[in-house]
């Protein structure tokens, strides 16, 4: 069986370090000749060619990613740096800025990351959820939210019923 495995070489993102290493540098370059543009696209390569060199480094370090935090730690430190002290020019770091607060690309990457959570979730745990939410949410919107206190016994059965199979998936029946 060993015989029949070949050895793999370090892949960085699913592809050959190499190719990693050359597209990070082409988006450097460009962007110091000043041929990389501001727009989104230009700006998300931008922050990759950044963060993953310095996060395959700081999971490398022995001591830093035992002991201090890792890779995403010198990511985040790693880009403050480079921010703080315009080791890159000035345009990209507004852009970068602009991209993560203007954009707000930061709150849908989160509603993303939740919605593959709950969407990560067994079927037929999201489809019995599913079955006590939806009367609830219909319940809530035909009435509106202002003439729902009269009928909060209804609706507070409906959410414990629909909270209740996520918290014995999430706990393992305690």
């Amino acid at each position: 069986m060993a015989n029949d495995e070949k050895k793999k070489g370090l892949k960085l993102y699913g592809a050959p370090w190499y190719v990693t290493l050359v597209a990070c540098l082409i988006i450097i370059g460009a962007m110091f000749s000043g041929g990389l543009g501001t727009d989104m696209p230009s700006i998300f390569a931008l922050m990759l060619a950044i963060g993953i060199p310095l996060y395959e480094i700081g999971q490398r370090l022995p001591i830093w990613n035992k002991y201090i935090g890792g890779g995403i730690l010198l990511a985040f430190i790693g880009t403050s740096v480079i921010g703080t002290y315009n080791l890159i020019p000035e345009t990209y770091v507004t852009s970068i800025d602009n991209f993560t607060s203007e954009i707000n690309f930061l709150s849908f990457y989160i509603v993303v990351l939740i919605t593959g959570s709950v969407l990560s979730l067994e079927r037929n745990i999201l489809l019995k959820t599913f079955r006590w939410l939806f009367p609830c949410y219909t319940w809530r919107f035909c009435r509106g939210y202002s003439s729902c206190y009269g009928c909060w016994p209804i609706f507070r059965y409906y959410a414990w019923r629909s909270y209740y199979p996520l918290y014995v998936a999430y706990h393992g029946g305690r």
